[in-house]
Protein backbone atom coordinates (compact mmCIF):
# COMPACT_ATOMS: atom_id res chain seq x y z
CA UNK A 1 0.00 0.00 0.00
CA UNK A 2 1.12 3.31 -0.47
CA UNK A 3 1.75 6.07 2.20
CA UNK A 4 -1.70 7.48 1.46
CA UNK A 5 -3.43 4.60 2.38
CA UNK A 6 -1.60 4.05 5.80
CA UNK A 7 -2.40 7.81 6.77
CA UNK A 8 -6.29 7.18 5.75
CA UNK A 9 -5.96 4.11 7.51
CA UNK A 10 -5.11 6.13 10.47
CA UNK A 11 -7.44 9.08 10.26
CA UNK A 12 -10.24 6.40 9.85
CA UNK A 13 -9.36 4.73 12.85
CA UNK A 14 -9.13 7.85 14.99
CA UNK A 15 -12.38 9.28 13.57
CA UNK A 16 -14.68 5.99 14.42
CA UNK A 17 -13.03 5.65 18.00
CA UNK A 18 -13.50 8.88 19.66
CA UNK A 19 -16.59 8.75 17.49
CA UNK A 20 -18.36 6.15 20.50
CA UNK A 21 -17.84 8.80 22.79
CA UNK A 22 -19.60 11.54 20.85
CA UNK A 23 -22.22 9.68 19.36
CA UNK A 24 -22.70 7.87 23.37
CA UNK A 25 -23.02 11.40 24.38
CA UNK A 26 -25.51 12.46 21.72
CA UNK A 27 -27.83 9.73 22.37
CA UNK A 28 -28.13 9.85 26.45
CA UNK A 29 -29.02 13.58 25.51
CA UNK A 30 -31.38 13.29 22.68
CA UNK A 31 -32.50 9.37 22.39
CA UNK A 32 -30.82 7.58 19.76
CA UNK A 33 -33.02 8.29 16.83
CA UNK A 34 -33.59 12.10 17.36
CA UNK A 35 -29.79 12.25 17.48
CA UNK A 36 -29.05 10.36 14.17
CA UNK A 37 -31.83 12.13 12.24
CA UNK A 38 -29.63 15.39 13.06
CA UNK A 39 -26.50 14.09 12.03
CA UNK A 40 -28.24 13.07 9.24
CA UNK A 41 -30.07 16.80 8.65
CA UNK A 42 -26.30 18.52 8.92
CA UNK A 43 -24.60 15.60 6.63
CA UNK A 44 -26.77 16.26 3.88
CA UNK A 45 -26.58 20.21 4.69
CA UNK A 46 -22.89 19.70 4.51
CA UNK A 47 -22.85 17.72 1.09
CA UNK A 48 -25.96 19.17 -0.70
CA UNK A 49 -22.86 19.57 -3.66
CA UNK A 50 -22.33 15.98 -3.76
CA UNK A 51 -26.11 14.79 -3.76
CA UNK A 52 -25.60 16.11 -7.80
CA UNK A 53 -23.23 12.88 -8.18
CA UNK A 54 -26.18 10.02 -8.40
CA UNK A 55 -24.64 7.77 -10.46
CA UNK A 56 -26.42 6.55 -13.89
CA UNK A 57 -24.84 3.18 -13.65
CA UNK A 58 -25.02 0.74 -11.10
CA UNK A 59 -27.72 2.91 -9.30
CA UNK A 60 -29.34 -0.09 -7.82
CA UNK A 61 -26.28 -1.24 -6.21
CA UNK A 62 -25.61 2.79 -5.59
CA UNK A 63 -29.33 2.24 -3.73
CA UNK A 64 -29.16 -0.45 -2.29
CA UNK A 65 -25.74 0.37 -0.04
CA UNK A 66 -26.54 4.03 1.21
CA UNK A 67 -30.57 2.61 2.11
CA UNK A 68 -28.68 -0.07 4.38
CA UNK A 69 -26.11 1.95 5.74
CA UNK A 70 -28.53 5.03 6.29
CA UNK A 71 -31.44 3.05 7.99
CA UNK A 72 -30.37 -0.61 9.33
CA UNK A 73 -26.47 -0.21 9.88
CA UNK A 74 -26.83 3.47 11.59
CA UNK A 75 -30.35 2.29 13.35
CA UNK A 76 -28.84 -0.64 14.91
CA UNK A 77 -26.30 1.17 15.76
CA UNK A 78 -28.13 3.82 17.79
CA UNK A 79 -30.29 1.15 19.25
CA UNK A 80 -27.37 -0.58 20.26
CA UNK A 81 -25.84 2.81 22.06
CA UNK A 82 -28.95 3.45 24.08
CA UNK A 83 -28.88 0.13 25.50
CA UNK A 84 -25.57 -0.06 26.46
CA UNK A 85 -24.02 0.88 29.11
CA UNK A 86 -20.80 1.68 28.66
CA UNK A 87 -18.67 2.44 25.64
CA UNK A 88 -15.78 0.12 25.34
CA UNK A 89 -18.01 -3.26 25.35
CA UNK A 90 -19.40 -1.76 22.13
CA UNK A 91 -16.06 -0.88 20.52
CA UNK A 92 -15.62 -4.46 21.39
CA UNK A 93 -18.52 -5.86 19.93
CA UNK A 94 -18.23 -3.53 16.86
CA UNK A 95 -14.37 -5.14 15.48
CA UNK A 96 -17.41 -8.16 14.18
CA UNK A 97 -17.19 -6.68 10.86
CA UNK A 98 -13.65 -7.14 10.73
CA UNK A 99 -14.04 -10.97 9.94
CA UNK A 100 -17.47 -11.05 8.46
CA UNK A 101 -16.09 -8.71 5.92
CA UNK A 102 -12.99 -10.89 5.06
CA UNK A 103 -15.05 -14.03 4.95
CA UNK A 104 -17.35 -12.75 2.78
CA UNK A 105 -14.74 -11.15 0.65
CA UNK A 106 -13.40 -14.46 0.10
CA UNK A 107 -16.78 -16.05 -0.38
CA UNK A 108 -18.23 -14.11 -3.20
CA UNK A 109 -15.03 -11.60 -4.41
CA UNK A 110 -12.13 -14.57 -4.81
CA UNK A 111 -10.11 -11.95 -2.67
CA UNK A 112 -6.40 -13.93 -2.02
CA UNK A 113 -5.87 -14.26 1.45
CA UNK A 114 -2.20 -15.07 2.28
CA UNK A 115 -1.22 -17.24 5.67
CA UNK A 116 0.38 -14.03 7.16
CA UNK A 117 -3.11 -11.99 7.16
CA UNK A 118 -4.74 -14.82 7.53
CA UNK A 119 -3.26 -15.57 10.68
CA UNK A 120 -2.95 -11.60 12.14
CA UNK A 121 -6.61 -11.94 11.85
CA UNK A 122 -7.22 -14.98 13.90
CA UNK A 123 -4.86 -13.90 16.49
CA UNK A 124 -6.92 -10.26 16.73
CA UNK A 125 -10.03 -11.88 16.59
CA UNK A 126 -9.13 -14.10 19.38
CA UNK A 127 -8.00 -10.91 21.29
CA UNK A 128 -11.70 -10.02 20.87
CA UNK A 129 -13.06 -13.59 22.11
CA UNK A 130 -10.16 -12.63 25.58
CA UNK A 131 -12.29 -9.42 25.77
CA UNK A 132 -15.27 -10.21 25.58
CA UNK A 133 -15.27 -12.76 28.74
CA UNK A 134 -15.07 -9.41 30.84
CA UNK A 135 -18.27 -9.24 33.20
CA UNK A 136 -19.80 -6.07 31.53
CA UNK A 137 -20.52 -7.91 27.85
CA UNK A 138 -23.14 -10.23 29.96
CA UNK A 139 -25.05 -7.08 31.64
CA UNK A 140 -25.69 -5.87 28.16
CA UNK A 141 -26.49 -9.14 25.61
CA UNK A 142 -29.20 -7.36 23.73
CA UNK A 143 -27.08 -4.45 23.01
CA UNK A 144 -24.20 -6.48 21.57
CA UNK A 145 -26.70 -8.81 19.56
CA UNK A 146 -27.54 -5.70 17.97
CA UNK A 147 -23.85 -4.36 17.22
CA UNK A 148 -23.40 -7.38 15.47
CA UNK A 149 -26.23 -6.73 13.53
CA UNK A 150 -25.37 -3.69 12.84
CA UNK A 151 -21.43 -4.82 12.12
CA UNK A 152 -22.95 -7.25 9.56
CA UNK A 153 -24.81 -5.02 7.35
CA UNK A 154 -21.49 -2.69 7.29
CA UNK A 155 -19.38 -5.52 6.44
CA UNK A 156 -22.34 -6.87 3.48
CA UNK A 157 -22.22 -2.67 2.12
CA UNK A 158 -17.81 -2.48 2.25
CA UNK A 159 -18.08 -5.60 0.27
CA UNK A 160 -20.88 -3.90 -2.50
CA UNK A 161 -18.59 -0.90 -2.64
CA UNK A 162 -15.46 -2.58 -3.27
CA UNK A 163 -17.25 -4.67 -6.23
CA UNK A 164 -19.98 -2.42 -7.96
CA UNK A 165 -19.09 0.81 -7.03
CA UNK A 166 -15.28 1.59 -6.99
CA UNK A 167 -16.14 4.95 -9.30
CA UNK A 168 -18.57 7.01 -7.03
CA UNK A 169 -17.38 9.72 -5.01
CA UNK A 170 -17.01 8.82 -1.21
CA UNK A 171 -18.62 11.79 -0.06
CA UNK A 172 -21.61 11.15 -2.57
CA UNK A 173 -22.14 8.21 -0.97
CA UNK A 174 -21.91 9.40 2.55
CA UNK A 175 -24.75 12.30 1.31
CA UNK A 176 -26.95 9.65 0.01
CA UNK A 177 -26.87 7.88 2.89
CA UNK A 178 -27.60 10.66 4.99
CA UNK A 179 -30.57 11.63 2.48
CA UNK A 180 -31.82 8.08 2.44
CA UNK A 181 -32.05 7.46 6.09
CA UNK A 182 -32.74 11.01 7.70
CA UNK A 183 -37.36 10.30 6.98
CA UNK A 184 -37.41 7.10 7.98
CA UNK A 185 -35.11 7.41 11.14
CA UNK A 186 -36.88 10.51 12.00
CA UNK A 187 -40.54 8.88 11.68
CA UNK A 188 -39.46 6.35 13.66
CA UNK A 189 -38.01 8.83 16.24
CA UNK A 190 -41.24 10.52 16.64
CA UNK A 191 -43.18 7.26 17.23
CA UNK A 192 -41.36 6.13 19.52
CA UNK A 193 -39.52 9.41 21.12
CA UNK A 194 -40.97 12.66 23.00
CA UNK A 195 -40.35 15.74 24.04
CA UNK A 196 -37.98 16.65 20.35
CA UNK A 197 -38.40 20.01 20.96
CA UNK A 198 -37.31 20.24 24.53
CA UNK A 199 -34.34 17.88 24.24
CA UNK A 200 -33.10 20.36 21.59
CA UNK A 201 -33.59 23.43 23.68
CA UNK A 202 -31.67 22.13 26.30
CA UNK A 203 -28.49 20.60 24.81
CA UNK A 204 -25.89 22.15 25.79
CA UNK A 205 -22.50 23.87 23.71
CA UNK A 206 -20.67 20.16 24.15
CA UNK A 207 -23.82 18.28 22.77
CA UNK A 208 -23.83 20.14 19.89
CA UNK A 209 -19.85 19.35 19.55
CA UNK A 210 -20.57 16.26 19.45
CA UNK A 211 -23.25 16.55 17.13
CA UNK A 212 -20.90 18.39 14.73
CA UNK A 213 -18.16 15.42 15.70
CA UNK A 214 -20.57 13.22 14.63
CA UNK A 215 -21.07 14.51 11.20
CA UNK A 216 -18.18 15.80 10.28
CA UNK A 217 -15.10 13.82 11.55
CA UNK A 218 -17.15 10.35 11.85
CA UNK A 219 -19.20 10.39 8.84
CA UNK A 220 -17.98 12.36 6.91
CA UNK A 221 -14.33 11.83 7.18
CA UNK A 222 -14.08 8.04 8.62
CA UNK A 223 -16.79 6.95 6.39
CA UNK A 224 -15.72 8.80 3.28
CA UNK A 225 -12.40 7.76 3.59
CA UNK A 226 -13.19 4.32 4.43
CA UNK A 227 -15.14 4.00 1.49
CA UNK A 228 -12.37 5.49 -0.74
CA UNK A 229 -9.98 3.13 0.75
CA UNK A 230 -12.20 0.00 -0.66
CA UNK A 231 -12.41 1.70 -3.82
CA UNK A 232 -8.55 1.70 -3.37
CA UNK A 233 -7.71 -2.04 -2.04
CA UNK A 234 -8.98 -5.39 -1.40
CA UNK A 235 -11.29 -5.27 1.50
CA UNK A 236 -9.36 -8.18 3.10
CA UNK A 237 -6.11 -6.05 3.35
CA UNK A 238 -8.12 -3.06 4.47
CA UNK A 239 -10.26 -3.99 7.24
CA UNK A 240 -7.89 -5.63 9.59
CA UNK A 241 -6.13 -2.19 10.64
CA UNK A 242 -9.73 -1.27 12.10
CA UNK A 243 -8.98 -3.32 14.79
CA UNK A 244 -7.40 -0.33 16.25
CA UNK A 245 -10.44 1.50 16.52
CA UNK A 246 -11.71 -0.01 19.42
CA UNK A 247 -8.46 0.75 21.28
CA UNK A 248 -9.08 4.02 20.74
CA UNK A 249 -12.33 3.97 21.44
CA UNK A 250 -11.57 2.35 24.90
CA UNK A 251 -8.55 4.55 25.86
CA UNK A 252 -11.14 7.73 25.53
CA UNK A 253 -13.96 5.86 27.39
CA UNK A 254 -11.85 5.75 30.00
CA UNK A 255 -10.57 9.04 30.06
CA UNK A 256 -13.54 10.67 29.65
CA UNK A 257 -16.82 8.39 30.18
CA UNK A 258 -15.34 6.88 33.24
CA UNK A 259 -15.18 3.24 31.90
CA UNK A 260 -13.23 0.41 33.93
CA UNK A 261 -12.10 -2.09 31.22
CA UNK A 262 -10.80 -4.97 33.48
CA UNK A 263 -7.43 -7.29 32.87
CA UNK A 264 -9.11 -9.50 30.33
CA UNK A 265 -9.39 -6.07 28.10
CA UNK A 266 -5.62 -4.87 28.42
CA UNK A 267 -4.59 -8.54 27.75
CA UNK A 268 -6.96 -9.33 24.35
CA UNK A 269 -6.32 -5.73 23.10
CA UNK A 270 -2.19 -6.66 23.36
CA UNK A 271 -3.18 -9.62 21.18
CA UNK A 272 -5.09 -7.56 18.97
CA UNK A 273 -2.28 -5.35 18.46
CA UNK A 274 -0.09 -8.04 17.52
CA UNK A 275 -2.45 -9.24 15.28
CA UNK A 276 -2.39 -6.28 13.24
CA UNK A 277 1.41 -6.03 13.90
CA UNK A 278 1.14 -10.06 11.48
CA UNK A 279 -1.05 -8.51 8.87
CA UNK A 280 1.08 -5.51 8.68
CA UNK A 281 4.53 -7.87 8.18
CA UNK A 282 3.51 -9.92 5.29
CA UNK A 283 6.04 -12.00 4.38
CA UNK A 284 5.45 -11.19 0.44
CA UNK A 285 7.29 -7.68 0.98
CA UNK A 286 7.41 -7.25 -3.07
CA UNK A 287 4.07 -7.91 -3.45
CA UNK A 288 3.03 -5.95 -0.38
CA UNK A 289 4.78 -2.66 -1.42
CA UNK A 290 3.39 -2.89 -5.59
CA UNK A 291 0.11 -3.03 -4.62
Amino acid sequence: MLLKHWWAIVVVNLAWGSGFLSIKMNVVHFGPYLSLSIRYAGLVLLLIPFLRGFPRENRKAFLQVTCLMGILHFGLGMTSFHLAVDIASLALASQAYIPISAILALIFLKEELTWSVGLGIGIAFLGFAVMSFDPVIFTQLDSMVIMLAATAVMAICSLMVRHNLKGINPLTLQAWTGLCGILPIFFLSLLVEEDHWQKIESATWINWISVLHAVIFSSIIGHGINFWLLQQQPVSRITPYYLLTPIFAVLMAITFWGDEPGPKVWFGGAMILFGILMVSSNFDLKKWRNT
